[in-house]
């Protein structure tokens, strides 16, 4: 456990959801039941919101307007973007855990024939402190070491990225490592309900053209039990 405040779990599927509670010593959650809180231990609580920002939004909103949590941790698997990395630096590999440092809205916004304009630059920021992406709670960042994840910005998109360009896309634009379709819903959530955010993910897959993706799913879902334990302990 991260400390003895009430965890709220955020996880989009039971594919997903399934082996974390296996890490965390708890029976097989139910599957979507209409954004019902499960709870799994005395102070940590379990949604499934299904797929995508809206559910997310939503299932979290409802989550938090019930209990006083202390942290709110949206979880689940990621698509691992093109990125490029320092010689000193080992590349994330597919079953990897990683640790959001921010999350971003990757895809609000505007495609113009001189570039994408995210609602930020169009004066609609997607936080309300400004910009698109939320800054997360340095309590779980500083927790990747121990976790042997790495860190990075995680992109949260309507549309996944099944093409090479679209991958590249993103990289470039939004500097983010990852791409998941829940996250920064469930930041904006938070935020506005004043409670500290995180985002982890499993690389389940590469992103790019879709014919090519690499996809080690088992080894993703191996990797959200072995965080089930970790938040256990």
């Amino acid at each position: 456990m991260i400390d003895e405040k009430p965890l709220l779990l955020v996880v989009a599927t039971p594919l997903e959801a399934s082996p974390l509670c296996r890490g965390l010593g708890c029976s097989d959650p139910a599957g979507d039941t209409g954004w019902r809180v499960q709870s799994l231990t005395q102070n940590t609580d379990l949604i499934i919101c299904g797929v995508g920002k809206a559910n997310a939004a939503a299932a979290a909103a409802l989550a938090l307007s019930k209990r006083i949590y202390g942290r709110v941790l949206s979880i689940g698997i990621a698509g691992l973007l093109p990125i490029q990395t320092s010689h000193e630096t080992d590349s994330p590999l597919l079953g990897d855990l990683v640790v959001a440092t921010e999350s971003v809205f990757a895809d609000e916004g505007i495609d113009t024939p001189d570039g994408f304009q995210d609602l930020g630059r169009m004066g609609f920021p997607c936080n309300p402190a400004g910009g698109c992406g939320f800054g997360c709670d340095p309590a779980i960042v500083s927790l990747a070491p121990a976790w042997g994840a790495c860190t990075g910005k995680i992109a949260t998109v309507s549309t996944c990225s099944g093409t090479d360009a679209r991958a590249a896309h993103i990289a470039q634009r939004t500097g983010c490592m990852a791409e998941g379709m829940e996250g920064a819903a469930v930041a904006l959530v938070a935020t506005r309900f004043g409670v500290p955010f995180g985002e982890v993910r499993a690389f389940s897959n590469t992103t790019g053209d879709r014919p090519r993706q690499i996809w080690q799913m088992p080894r993703a879902l191996a990797t959200l039990t072995r965080l089930g334990g970790l938040l256990r302990a």
